[in-house]
C-alpha cells in the first residue's frame, strides 16, 4: 500500500532552460509562480498538486505433488488511483466535449456569453484495475528439467478529466475532488467532461520451457517459447469520438540461452530471444481539445513492435577479481513511439510505428569481491552503435505526405557512451556506497537536429544494520545523499519530435519544425533517510 501527493514538474525547452542557467531570463518560467494570477492561471504551482493511492496484493504458493514434481501459483491483483489537477481558462460559448460544442454556464449568470473567460478547475483521475494468474509445473528429472504454464492477465484503465469544476478565480484554490456541489453541466443538465475514457486488455500466454545439463553441469541448454494473445478494447463516451475500439495480436516469443563452465572461473554463455510490445489500448482512442473541438490526440491503428535480441558473454568469477564482458545486437522492427503529426490537417499526438532501428554494442564490467574484507570498488562501461533503419514519414507544408531522411540516424535517448564507477565499503554494521555515473550525449529528434549533451550524476549511500532486538529481526537505517556536487543541467528528454528544424523531405517538399523539445532537469542536491525492519 502506498499514498504520495506531489507537485507536477515542468520540463523546459532547451532554450529556456540555457537562459535561466546563465542568468538571463526565459521566454518562458521554468517554474511555477508562487502567487496566483488570474490571467496566467496554469503557471501557479498551487495548482499543480497531485495525489496516488496503490495497493498491491500478491499471493504466491509453491508446493510438491511427487518426486522432481512442483507446481506454482501466483496470482496478483494492484489497484491504483492518480489525481492530476490543472486548471484551464475556458471561454463561455467554446467548451467542447469530444468534437461538438456544449453550451456551459462558466460564471452562472445563466446565460451564454462569448466575452466570458472563466478560470476553472479540471482534474484528471485515473483508476487503473490490473490483476492476473502465473501458474506452472515444473518436472525435473535426472539431467533435464521442463516447465510448463499459462498466464493471464486483465487490467482497465480509466481516465476522466471533471466534471469540470468551478474554483475561485481570486486565489484559484481549488474545490475537493469529491465535492460534487462544483461540477459544472450543460445547460441540459448533463455533467462536462472534456476527457472521459476507459482502455482495457486481456492477455493470455501460454509457455514452455526445457532445459538440459552435460558434462556434470558445467554446459547447459535451454530453449523455451512463450505464445502471447492480446486483446485490447478502448471506448470513448464523449459525443463524437469513435465509440469502442477492438484490436487482436498475436506473437511467438521464442527464447534460448547456451552456458559453457570451461574452467572454475571462466564461462561462456549465449543468449537469444524474441521480444513482442503491443500498443497500448488507451492509444486507440482519440481525444479532442475542450476549447476547439479539434483533434489533440489521434487513436491511430499501428503495428506491435517486435524485438530479436542475441548476446554473446563471456565471465570470470576468481577468488578476488570479477568480470562480465559481453556483445549485444537488437533488430527492433515496427518501432513503437508516440509523436507530434497532422490528422486532417489538425496536428496532434499519435502513437505511430517508426520503422526499423539496429542497435549493437558491448557491456564491459570490473568488480572485487571484498578487499581487505571492506573495500569492494567496481566498473562498468558500455558502447552504443544505433541506427534508425527507415525514412519517417511526416505531413509537409503542402499538406502531402513526404519522408524525413532519417535512415542511419542515431535513435533518440540512444546515448553512444554510458559508464559508472563506484566502491562499497563495510565495517561491521556499517556500510557505505558511492557512485559516479556519466551518461553520454542523447538526440532529442529523429533528424538529430537537437541533443542532450552528456551528464555526471553522483550519488553516496551511508547506514547501519541494527542488530536483533524483541520481534523486529533485523532493520536498517540508511541516509542517501544524491547529486552531491550540486550540478543544474538536463538530464533526460521529456517530450521528443521528429524534427526541430523545418527540412526539404526524400520528395523535395518542405517539412516544417515538429516543435521543440522539452527536457528533465537533473533534481538538486537531495538528503533523505531511511528506516526500514523484518518481523
Amino acid at each position: 500500500m502506498n499514498h504520495a501527493t506531489f507537485y507536477s514538474s515542468k520540463y523546459p525547452t532547451a532554450k529556456n532552460f540555457l537562459a535561466d542557467k546563465n542568468g538571463t531570463l526565459p521566454t518562458t518560467p521554468i517554474n511555477y509562480e508562487a502567487t496566483p494570477n488570474a490571467l496566467a492561471p496554469t503557471n501557479y504551482y498551487g495548482t499543480r498538486l497531485n495525489d496516488k493511492d496503490q495497493i498491491h496484493v500478491s499471493l504466491p504458493i509453491n508446493f510438491f505433488v511427487a518426486h522432481g514434481i512442483s507446481v506454482s501459483v501466483q496470482p496478483y491483483y494492484e489497484v491504483s488511483d492518480f489525481t492530476i489537477n490543472s486548471i484551464s481558462r475556458l471561454r463561455e460559448g467554446y467548451t467542447y466535449s469530444g468534437n461538438q460544442l456544449q453550451e456551459v454556464d462558466l460564471n452562472g449568470d445563466g446565460k451564454i456569453s462569448s466575452k466570458t473567460y472563466q478560470n476553472v478547475s479540471m482534474p484528471a483521475r485515473s483508476i487503473n484495475k490490473q490483476g492476473g494468474v502465473i501458474a506452472s509445473i515444473v518436472w525435473k528429472e535426472g539431467h533435464n528439467e521442463l516447465e510448463a504454464g499459462y498466464w493471464h492477465e486483465s487490467s482497465s484503465y480509466t481516465l476522466q478529466t471533471a466534471p469540470t469544476k468551478l474554483l475561485s478565480q481570486s486565489t484559484l484554490a481549488t474545490p475537493a475532488d469529491t465535492d460534487m456541489s462544483y461540477n459544472y453541466t450543460t445547460l441540459q443538465g448533463n455533467p462536462y467532461y472534456s476527457v472521459n475514457y476507459t482502455g482495457n486488455y486481456n492477455l493470455d500466454s501460454g509457455f514452455f520451457r526445457d532445459t538440459y545439463h552435460l558434462f556434470n553441469d558445467a554446459m547447459s541448454l535451454e530453449a523455451a517459447i512463450k505464445l502471447v494473445s492480446d486483446n485490447l478494447s478502448g471506448v470513448s463516451y464523449l459525443p463524437g469520438s469513435g465509440g469502442r475500439v477492438n484490436r487482436n495480436f498475436f506473437a511467438p516469443m521464442p527464447h534460448f540461452s547456451w552456458s559453457w563452465q570451461i574452467a572454475k572461473a571462466h564461462q561462456l554463455y549465449i543468449n537469444a530471444e524474441g521480444d513482442f510490445r503491443a500498443p497500448g489500448s488507451t492509444n486507440l482512442i482519440s481525444r479532442y481539445s475542450a476549447t476547439t473541438g479539434k483533434i489533440s490526440i489521434s487513436g491511430g491503428n499501428p503495428k506491435p513492435q517486435y524485438a530479436i535480441k542475441e548476446e554473446l558473454g563471456y565471465r570470470y568469477s576468481g577468488g578476488i577479481f570479477l568480470v562480465d564482458i559481453s556483445l549485444f545486437n537488437f533488430n527492433i522492427s515496427n518501432r513503437l513511439l508516440s509523436l507530434d503529426t497532422y490528422v486532417d490537417g489538425q496536428e496532434a499526438s499519435q502513437q505511430v510505428n517508426t520503422g526499423g532501428e539496429t542497435i549493437r554494442g558491448v557491456d564491459v564490467m570490473f568488480a572485487t569481491r571484498p578487499i581487505f574484507h571492506r573495500f569492494s570498488p567496481y566498473i562498468s562501461f558500455e558502447y552504443l552503435h544505433a541506427r534508425l533503419d527507415n525514412n519517417i514519414p511526416s505531413t509537409t507544408v503542402d499538406g502531402v505526405t513526404d519522408y524525413l531522411r532519417t535512415s542511419g540516424k542515431t535513435p533518440i535517448s540512444t546515448p553512444k557512451i554510458n559508464g559508472s564507477i563506484g566502491i562499497t565499503y563495510n565495517e561491521g554494521a556499517f556500510f557505505l556506497n558511492a557512485s559516479i555515473h556519466y551518461t553520454g550525449k542523447q538526440y532529442s529528434t529523429f533528424m538529430n537536429d537537437e541533443s542532450l549533451h552528456g551528464y555526471f550524476s553522483d550519488n553516496l549511500a551511508v547506514g547501519y544494520h541494527i542488530p536483533k532486538f524483541g520481534v523486529v529481526k533485523s532493520s536498517t537505517f540508511r541516509i542517501n545523499a544524491s547529486n552531491l556536487t550540486g550540478q543544474y543541467s538536463r538530464n533526460g528528454n521529456y517530450s521528443t519530435g521528429t524534427n526541430a528544424r523545418a527540412t526539404t523531405g526524400v520528395y523535395g517538399h518542405m517539412i516544417a519544425s515538429s516543435g521543440s523539445p522539452t527536457y528533465v532537469i537533473m533534481p538538486a542536491f537531495s538528503l533523505m533517510g531511511t528506516y526500514s525492519a523484518d518481523f
